[in-house]
């Protein structure tokens, strides 16, 4: 019986949907398929299946970390880079978002070492999307972006002009020259909206924690 109102049915069902697409999910779930295993949410957990759930998110986040390094390493630009790296942007924050905050089950474990593992995935999480970005400011929209320096953008320069536009603080010499970069700061900061907001509700006390 529905009790929640409709609306709550509504996102859930998309939610659901666009998670099922999430690269790292479908590892997982070949993974657990290929050993033939059931998967299972956080909870009351195998863990063997465990083991192997969380082996296929390292192995899935080595994998994009080294995408995303060898596109910055060689200043890579083909055809739909950008485009697979707001890809990866994307399913970085939802997963995060939907792993953390919409499933969010205060019965997950709560052992020092998984705590751990969640604060590190936290960390690369925002990482990720810090780096990513940077990636997309130097590389492809760089001549719509007034730089300090007279000569072309390096990734320092981007990586910060990205990092103090996710914390709203201050890039003197920066300036976005067209409504297509300010677009791409305005997905900026709303990724960093959906972790913080994803941590704050995670530290709000729930009935049965």
């Amino acid at each position: 019986m529905r009790t929640n109102g409709f609306f709550v049915e509504i996102f859930d069902f998309v939610f659901k949907a666009v998670i099922r697409a999430d690269p790292g999910e479908i590892l997982k779930l070949a993974a657990t398929k290929s050993f033939q295993l059931k998967f299972v949410k956080i909870g009351p957990q195998n863990p063997r299946n465990l083991k192997i759930i969380n082996d296929t998110i390292d192995v899935f986040i080595i994998l994009k970390w080294a995408l995303l390094g060898c596109l910055i390493c060689w200043n890579l630009d083909f055809f739909l880079s950008d485009k697979l790296v707001f890809l990866l942007i994307f399913f970085n924050v939802f997963s995060y978002f939907y792993d953390h905050g919409w499933q969010r089950d205060i019965s997950q474990r709560a052992d020092i070492k998984s705590q751990r593992r969640r604060f590190l995935n936290l960390l690369q999480a925002i990482l990720f999307y810090l780096v990513s970005y940077a990636y997309i400011y130097q590389i492809h929209v760089a001549d719509q972006i007034v730089w300090p320096r007279a000569d072309s953008p390096n990734f320092f320069d981007a990586f910060y002009l990205s990092t103090a536009n996710a914390f709203t603080l201050t890039y003197p010499g920066f300036e976005p020259c067209t409504s297509y970069v300010r677009g791409l700061f305005l997905t900026e900061l709303a990724c960093t909206f959906v972790f913080f907001t994803v941590l704050i509700g995670s530290a709000v006390p729930t009935r049965g924690s």
